[in-house]
Protein backbone atom coordinates (compact mmCIF):
# COMPACT_ATOMS: atom_id res chain seq x y z
CA UNK A 1 0.00 0.00 0.00
CA UNK A 2 1.60 3.40 -0.66
CA UNK A 3 2.26 5.85 1.94
CA UNK A 4 0.42 9.20 1.97
CA UNK A 5 3.65 11.14 0.83
CA UNK A 6 3.91 9.00 -1.93
CA UNK A 7 0.09 9.31 -2.99
CA UNK A 8 1.25 13.06 -2.23
CA UNK A 9 3.80 13.35 -4.51
CA UNK A 10 1.86 11.97 -7.07
CA UNK A 11 -1.13 14.43 -6.31
CA UNK A 12 1.01 17.30 -6.92
CA UNK A 13 2.75 15.84 -10.41
CA UNK A 14 -0.79 14.77 -11.68
CA UNK A 15 -1.21 18.87 -10.98
CA UNK A 16 1.61 20.15 -12.74
CA UNK A 17 0.56 17.68 -15.76
CA UNK A 18 4.13 15.69 -15.38
CA UNK A 19 3.11 12.04 -14.02
CA UNK A 20 5.04 8.92 -15.58
CA UNK A 21 3.05 6.20 -17.37
CA UNK A 22 4.11 4.29 -14.12
CA UNK A 23 2.99 7.49 -11.72
CA UNK A 24 -0.13 7.49 -13.74
CA UNK A 25 -0.56 3.48 -13.08
CA UNK A 26 -0.01 3.84 -9.50
CA UNK A 27 -2.33 6.74 -8.97
CA UNK A 28 -5.30 5.17 -10.94
CA UNK A 29 -5.04 1.99 -9.08
CA UNK A 30 -4.83 4.25 -5.44
CA UNK A 31 -7.87 5.90 -7.20
CA UNK A 32 -10.05 2.96 -8.11
CA UNK A 33 -9.37 1.04 -4.67
CA UNK A 34 -11.36 2.82 -2.78
CA UNK A 35 -14.75 4.83 -3.41
CA UNK A 36 -13.09 7.43 -0.89
CA UNK A 37 -10.29 7.84 -3.16
CA UNK A 38 -11.97 8.62 -5.73
CA UNK A 39 -14.35 10.96 -4.43
CA UNK A 40 -11.64 12.91 -2.46
CA UNK A 41 -9.68 12.91 -6.20
CA UNK A 42 -13.06 14.70 -7.98
CA UNK A 43 -12.99 17.08 -4.73
CA UNK A 44 -9.45 18.30 -5.02
CA UNK A 45 -10.78 20.33 -8.39
CA UNK A 46 -13.66 21.74 -6.89
CA UNK A 47 -12.55 25.09 -6.24
CA UNK A 48 -15.52 26.42 -3.93
CA UNK A 49 -14.64 23.50 -1.44
CA UNK A 50 -10.80 24.45 -1.46
CA UNK A 51 -11.70 27.73 -1.24
CA UNK A 52 -13.66 27.10 1.80
CA UNK A 53 -11.07 24.69 3.44
CA UNK A 54 -8.26 26.65 3.03
CA UNK A 55 -9.75 29.85 4.64
CA UNK A 56 -11.05 27.34 7.57
CA UNK A 57 -7.86 25.64 7.95
CA UNK A 58 -5.01 29.28 7.24
CA UNK A 59 -7.00 32.55 8.14
CA UNK A 60 -3.96 34.36 7.94
CA UNK A 61 -3.42 36.16 5.06
CA UNK A 62 -3.00 34.64 1.69
CA UNK A 63 1.01 34.48 1.37
CA UNK A 64 1.62 33.84 4.58
CA UNK A 65 -0.23 31.23 3.40
CA UNK A 66 1.65 30.47 0.14
CA UNK A 67 4.90 30.39 2.04
CA UNK A 68 3.72 27.95 4.93
CA UNK A 69 2.57 25.42 2.39
CA UNK A 70 5.79 25.71 -0.10
CA UNK A 71 7.81 25.16 3.22
CA UNK A 72 5.90 22.32 4.79
CA UNK A 73 6.25 20.43 0.82
CA UNK A 74 9.48 21.20 0.38
CA UNK A 75 10.65 19.98 3.84
CA UNK A 76 8.27 16.49 3.64
CA UNK A 77 8.36 15.77 0.10
CA UNK A 78 11.98 16.52 0.15
CA UNK A 79 11.73 18.31 -3.32
CA UNK A 80 11.49 21.73 -4.88
CA UNK A 81 8.36 22.61 -5.38
CA UNK A 82 8.40 25.24 -7.96
CA UNK A 83 5.12 28.23 -7.77
CA UNK A 84 3.28 26.76 -10.33
CA UNK A 85 0.26 27.31 -7.87
CA UNK A 86 0.96 31.11 -6.85
CA UNK A 87 -1.56 31.86 -9.99
CA UNK A 88 -4.18 31.52 -7.97
CA UNK A 89 -5.97 30.98 -4.24
CA UNK A 90 -7.17 28.05 -5.67
CA UNK A 91 -4.06 26.36 -5.90
CA UNK A 92 -3.04 27.02 -2.60
CA UNK A 93 -5.75 25.06 -1.78
CA UNK A 94 -5.05 22.39 -3.52
CA UNK A 95 -1.86 22.36 -2.35
CA UNK A 96 -3.03 23.05 1.48
CA UNK A 97 -5.21 19.55 0.71
CA UNK A 98 -2.01 17.85 -0.66
CA UNK A 99 -0.32 19.12 2.67
CA UNK A 100 -2.56 17.93 4.76
CA UNK A 101 -2.16 14.39 3.18
CA UNK A 102 1.17 14.20 3.76
CA UNK A 103 0.83 14.95 7.20
CA UNK A 104 -2.34 12.84 8.61
CA UNK A 105 -2.97 10.62 5.37
CA UNK A 106 -6.56 12.18 5.72
CA UNK A 107 -7.52 12.14 2.41
CA UNK A 108 -10.92 10.68 2.63
CA UNK A 109 -12.32 13.06 5.26
CA UNK A 110 -11.51 16.95 3.85
CA UNK A 111 -15.11 16.45 2.48
CA UNK A 112 -18.14 14.99 4.03
CA UNK A 113 -20.38 12.55 1.80
CA UNK A 114 -23.04 14.97 1.36
CA UNK A 115 -20.60 17.17 -0.73
CA UNK A 116 -21.33 19.92 2.41
CA UNK A 117 -18.62 22.46 3.03
CA UNK A 118 -16.57 21.57 6.22
CA UNK A 119 -18.42 23.48 9.24
CA UNK A 120 -16.23 25.22 11.68
CA UNK A 121 -15.58 22.74 14.57
CA UNK A 122 -16.22 23.51 18.16
CA UNK A 123 -13.63 24.40 20.29
CA UNK A 124 -12.88 23.93 23.91
CA UNK A 125 -9.71 23.91 26.39
CA UNK A 126 -10.37 20.35 27.71
CA UNK A 127 -7.69 18.16 25.79
CA UNK A 128 -6.35 14.56 26.43
CA UNK A 129 -2.56 13.84 25.60
CA UNK A 130 -1.67 10.52 24.29
CA UNK A 131 -0.54 7.96 26.31
CA UNK A 132 3.30 9.06 27.40
CA UNK A 133 4.11 6.06 29.79
CA UNK A 134 3.42 2.42 30.39
CA UNK A 135 0.97 1.42 32.84
CA UNK A 136 1.09 -1.94 33.22
CA UNK A 137 0.33 -4.01 36.21
CA UNK A 138 1.63 -7.85 36.70
CA UNK A 139 -1.04 -9.94 38.85
CA UNK A 140 0.82 -12.95 40.84
CA UNK A 141 -0.65 -16.11 41.45
CA UNK A 142 -1.00 -14.60 45.26
CA UNK A 143 -2.99 -11.75 43.70
CA UNK A 144 -0.40 -9.91 44.42
CA UNK A 145 -0.05 -6.61 41.94
CA UNK A 146 3.25 -5.28 40.75
CA UNK A 147 3.40 -1.90 38.73
CA UNK A 148 5.60 -1.84 35.82
CA UNK A 149 6.58 1.65 37.45
CA UNK A 150 8.30 0.11 39.94
CA UNK A 151 9.87 -3.06 39.15
CA UNK A 152 13.39 -3.66 37.90
CA UNK A 153 14.03 -7.57 38.73
CA UNK A 154 11.83 -9.84 40.22
CA UNK A 155 11.78 -13.43 41.36
CA UNK A 156 9.63 -16.66 41.03
CA UNK A 157 11.00 -19.33 41.75
CA UNK A 158 14.13 -20.20 39.10
CA UNK A 159 12.29 -17.92 37.00
CA UNK A 160 13.48 -13.92 36.81
CA UNK A 161 11.25 -11.27 35.76
CA UNK A 162 12.88 -8.16 34.83
CA UNK A 163 12.16 -4.51 32.84
CA UNK A 164 14.54 -3.51 30.70
CA UNK A 165 15.97 -0.27 30.21
CA UNK A 166 13.87 0.30 27.12
CA UNK A 167 10.81 -0.74 29.30
CA UNK A 168 10.53 -4.53 27.88
CA UNK A 169 9.36 -7.14 29.95
CA UNK A 170 11.46 -10.44 30.19
CA UNK A 171 10.85 -13.67 31.66
CA UNK A 172 14.13 -15.60 31.61
CA UNK A 173 14.95 -19.08 33.89
CA UNK A 174 12.91 -22.36 33.99
CA UNK A 175 10.63 -23.74 36.59
CA UNK A 176 8.73 -26.98 37.41
CA UNK A 177 5.85 -26.35 39.01
CA UNK A 178 3.13 -24.00 36.68
CA UNK A 179 2.18 -20.83 38.41
CA UNK A 180 0.35 -18.00 36.56
CA UNK A 181 0.62 -14.28 36.02
CA UNK A 182 -1.26 -11.84 34.46
CA UNK A 183 -0.31 -8.75 32.50
CA UNK A 184 -2.97 -5.89 32.47
CA UNK A 185 -2.53 -3.10 30.29
CA UNK A 186 -5.12 -1.18 31.09
CA UNK A 187 -6.72 2.26 28.62
CA UNK A 188 -4.25 5.25 27.53
CA UNK A 189 -1.22 2.90 28.25
CA UNK A 190 1.61 2.64 25.54
CA UNK A 191 1.93 -0.75 24.39
CA UNK A 192 3.80 -2.78 26.42
CA UNK A 193 7.01 -5.60 24.93
CA UNK A 194 6.86 -8.69 26.66
CA UNK A 195 9.61 -11.89 26.48
CA UNK A 196 8.02 -14.92 27.60
CA UNK A 197 10.46 -17.55 29.30
CA UNK A 198 10.10 -19.62 26.24
CA UNK A 199 11.45 -16.98 24.41
CA UNK A 200 8.31 -15.64 22.49
CA UNK A 201 7.70 -12.23 22.09
CA UNK A 202 4.47 -10.53 22.64
CA UNK A 203 3.04 -7.11 22.33
CA UNK A 204 0.08 -5.86 24.30
CA UNK A 205 -2.26 -3.09 22.67
CA UNK A 206 -4.11 -0.97 25.78
CA UNK A 207 -6.81 -2.39 27.18
CA UNK A 208 -5.68 -5.94 26.83
CA UNK A 209 -4.76 -8.50 29.23
CA UNK A 210 -2.45 -11.49 28.80
CA UNK A 211 -2.71 -14.66 31.00
CA UNK A 212 0.25 -16.94 30.81
CA UNK A 213 2.62 -19.62 33.15
CA UNK A 214 5.56 -18.22 34.53
CA UNK A 215 7.55 -20.87 32.72
CA UNK A 216 5.82 -23.35 30.44
CA UNK A 217 5.62 -26.79 31.77
CA UNK A 218 4.63 -30.19 29.94
CA UNK A 219 4.05 -30.61 26.26
CA UNK A 220 1.75 -27.37 25.77
CA UNK A 221 2.42 -23.87 25.27
CA UNK A 222 -0.56 -22.14 26.71
CA UNK A 223 -1.66 -18.49 27.24
CA UNK A 224 -5.30 -16.47 27.19
CA UNK A 225 -5.75 -13.57 25.90
CA UNK A 226 -8.52 -10.55 26.19
CA UNK A 227 -8.02 -7.39 23.90
CA UNK A 228 -5.74 -7.12 21.06
CA UNK A 229 -1.97 -8.73 20.76
CA UNK A 230 0.94 -9.26 18.55
CA UNK A 231 2.41 -12.99 18.47
CA UNK A 232 6.09 -13.74 17.47
CA UNK A 233 6.07 -17.42 18.61
CA UNK A 234 9.14 -19.30 19.33
CA UNK A 235 9.95 -22.24 17.64
CA UNK A 236 9.46 -25.60 19.07
CA UNK A 237 8.41 -28.57 17.00
CA UNK A 238 7.08 -30.64 19.70
CA UNK A 239 5.76 -28.00 22.20
CA UNK A 240 2.76 -26.23 20.00
CA UNK A 241 1.95 -22.61 21.66
CA UNK A 242 -1.42 -21.69 21.66
CA UNK A 243 -3.80 -18.70 22.46
CA UNK A 244 -7.47 -18.94 23.94
CA UNK A 245 -9.68 -16.00 23.04
CA UNK A 246 -13.54 -16.27 23.87
CA UNK A 247 -13.61 -19.97 23.06
CA UNK A 248 -11.49 -19.94 19.98
CA UNK A 249 -7.94 -21.87 19.81
CA UNK A 250 -4.89 -20.55 17.62
CA UNK A 251 -2.32 -23.09 17.44
CA UNK A 252 1.28 -22.67 16.31
CA UNK A 253 4.20 -24.03 16.20
CA UNK A 254 6.83 -20.95 15.20
CA UNK A 255 4.92 -18.05 13.44
CA UNK A 256 3.64 -14.02 13.57
CA UNK A 257 0.29 -13.22 14.12
CA UNK A 258 -2.35 -10.38 15.86
CA UNK A 259 -5.10 -11.61 17.65
CA UNK A 260 -8.06 -8.99 18.89
CA UNK A 261 -10.34 -9.80 20.92
CA UNK A 262 -12.00 -6.96 22.57
CA UNK A 263 -15.22 -7.84 24.46
CA UNK A 264 -16.61 -4.65 22.47
CA UNK A 265 -15.85 -5.99 18.97
CA UNK A 266 -18.28 -7.70 16.62
CA UNK A 267 -16.10 -10.48 15.89
CA UNK A 268 -12.65 -12.41 17.13
CA UNK A 269 -10.09 -11.98 14.37
CA UNK A 270 -7.09 -13.53 13.97
CA UNK A 271 -4.79 -12.38 11.07
CA UNK A 272 -1.73 -14.35 9.86
CA UNK A 273 1.48 -12.37 8.98
CA UNK A 274 3.98 -15.41 8.54
CA UNK A 275 4.44 -18.86 8.96
CA UNK A 276 0.88 -20.90 9.46
CA UNK A 277 -1.77 -21.56 12.03
CA UNK A 278 -5.06 -23.65 12.92
CA UNK A 279 -7.48 -21.49 14.52
CA UNK A 280 -10.60 -24.07 15.82
CA UNK A 281 -13.46 -23.73 18.35
CA UNK A 282 -12.30 -24.75 22.22
CA UNK A 283 -11.59 -28.53 22.22
CA UNK A 284 -12.18 -28.99 18.40
CA UNK A 285 -8.76 -28.88 17.39
CA UNK A 286 -9.43 -31.70 14.58
CA UNK A 287 -13.00 -31.28 13.99
CA UNK A 288 -14.91 -29.55 10.85
CA UNK A 289 -14.92 -25.75 11.89
CA UNK A 290 -10.92 -25.53 12.15
CA UNK A 291 -9.54 -23.82 9.52
CA UNK A 292 -5.87 -22.60 8.46
CA UNK A 293 -4.90 -19.78 7.54
CA UNK A 294 -2.14 -18.74 4.91
CA UNK A 295 -0.03 -15.34 5.18
CA UNK A 296 -1.72 -12.24 4.66
CA UNK A 297 -5.63 -14.19 5.73
CA UNK A 298 -7.43 -13.66 8.69
CA UNK A 299 -10.22 -16.05 10.43
CA UNK A 300 -13.20 -13.92 12.01
CA UNK A 301 -15.52 -15.76 14.37
CA UNK A 302 -18.81 -14.80 15.47
CA UNK A 303 -20.89 -17.78 15.99
CA UNK A 304 -18.97 -19.50 13.30
CA UNK A 305 -15.28 -19.01 11.88
CA UNK A 306 -15.15 -17.49 8.28
CA UNK A 307 -12.01 -17.04 6.15
CA UNK A 308 -11.10 -13.51 5.32
CA UNK A 309 -8.68 -13.33 2.19
CA UNK A 310 -8.53 -9.45 2.03
CA UNK A 311 -7.08 -8.38 4.72
CA UNK A 312 -5.27 -5.09 4.94
CA UNK A 313 -2.29 -6.01 7.33
CA UNK A 314 -1.02 -2.64 7.38
CA UNK A 315 -4.16 -1.86 9.22
CA UNK A 316 -3.90 -4.85 11.29
CA UNK A 317 -0.49 -3.86 12.18
CA UNK A 318 -0.85 -0.13 12.61
CA UNK A 319 -1.62 0.51 16.60
CA UNK A 320 2.25 -1.74 17.18
CA UNK A 321 4.01 0.75 14.58
CA UNK A 322 2.04 3.27 16.56
CA UNK A 323 -0.86 4.61 14.47
CA UNK A 324 -4.26 4.46 13.97
CA UNK A 325 -5.13 2.97 10.44
CA UNK A 326 -8.27 3.36 9.78
CA UNK A 327 -9.73 1.54 6.18
CA UNK A 328 -13.37 2.80 5.08
CA UNK A 329 -13.71 2.26 9.02
CA UNK A 330 -17.42 3.17 10.23
CA UNK A 331 -17.40 5.91 13.23
CA UNK A 332 -17.86 3.81 16.20
CA UNK A 333 -15.26 1.66 15.54
CA UNK A 334 -13.03 4.21 15.06
CA UNK A 335 -14.53 5.62 18.25
CA UNK A 336 -13.94 2.84 20.06
CA UNK A 337 -9.87 2.46 19.00
CA UNK A 338 -10.13 6.35 20.65
CA UNK A 339 -11.23 5.02 24.02
CA UNK A 340 -8.88 2.18 24.46
CA UNK A 341 -6.15 4.41 23.47
CA UNK A 342 -7.49 7.77 25.56
CA UNK A 343 -8.76 6.38 28.48
CA UNK A 344 -11.78 8.23 27.62
CA UNK A 345 -15.45 7.01 27.85
CA UNK A 346 -17.55 7.73 24.56
CA UNK A 347 -21.36 9.13 24.71
CA UNK A 348 -23.20 10.05 21.69
CA UNK A 349 -25.73 12.79 21.85
CA UNK A 350 -28.52 12.01 19.26
CA UNK A 351 -28.17 10.25 16.10
CA UNK A 352 -24.49 8.82 15.02
CA UNK A 353 -23.67 9.85 11.73
CA UNK A 354 -22.71 7.94 9.36
CA UNK A 355 -19.36 8.41 8.23
CA UNK A 356 -16.66 6.22 7.05
CA UNK A 357 -12.85 7.26 7.47
CA UNK A 358 -9.92 6.22 5.51
CA UNK A 359 -6.77 7.62 6.73
CA UNK A 360 -3.55 6.85 8.78
CA UNK A 361 -3.00 9.12 11.91
CA UNK A 362 0.14 9.46 14.41
CA UNK A 363 -1.28 8.01 17.88
CA UNK A 364 1.23 10.45 19.48
CA UNK A 365 -1.54 12.73 18.72
CA UNK A 366 -3.38 14.72 20.98
CA UNK A 367 -6.89 13.90 21.48
CA UNK A 368 -7.78 17.49 20.35
CA UNK A 369 -5.54 17.21 17.45
CA UNK A 370 -7.47 13.86 15.99
CA UNK A 371 -10.93 15.05 16.92
CA UNK A 372 -9.60 18.48 14.39
CA UNK A 373 -8.87 15.82 11.73
CA UNK A 374 -12.63 14.01 12.22
CA UNK A 375 -14.49 16.69 12.16
CA UNK A 376 -13.17 17.74 8.79
CA UNK A 377 -16.06 15.48 7.92
CA UNK A 378 -19.41 17.06 9.29
CA UNK A 379 -18.42 14.74 12.63
CA UNK A 380 -18.90 17.05 15.92
CA UNK A 381 -16.88 16.63 19.50
CA UNK A 382 -16.99 18.19 22.92
CA UNK A 383 -14.41 16.70 25.90
CA UNK A 384 -15.19 17.51 28.83
CA UNK A 385 -12.56 15.76 31.32
CA UNK A 386 -12.40 12.34 30.33
CA UNK A 387 -15.51 12.12 28.79
CA UNK A 388 -16.03 12.20 24.66
CA UNK A 389 -19.28 13.48 23.39
CA UNK A 390 -20.02 12.39 20.12
CA UNK A 391 -22.49 14.93 17.97
CA UNK A 392 -24.48 14.92 14.89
Amino acid sequence: MPTAQHIALLLYRELEGKLSETENRELQAWKTENPEHTRFLDDLLDEDKLTALIKLHHPENKETVKHNILTKMEDQLEFKVIPFYKRSFFRVAVAACIAVLITVGGYFMLFNKQGEQPPIAKTTNDDVQAPASNKAVITLPDGKMISLDTLTTYTQGSVTVTKTADGRLVYTGFGSEVKFNTLTNPRGSKVIDLTLSDGTHVWLNSGTSLYYPVSFVGKDREVAIEGEAYFEVAKDAKRPFKVVSRGLTTEVLGTHFNVNNYEDEDKIRVTLIEGSVKVYPLGAANGPAAIKLKPGQQAEAKSIIELNESVNIDAVMAWKNGNFSFNNTDLRSIMRQVMRWYDVDIVYEGKVPDRFFTADISRDKNLSAMLKILELSNVHFRVEGRKLIVMP
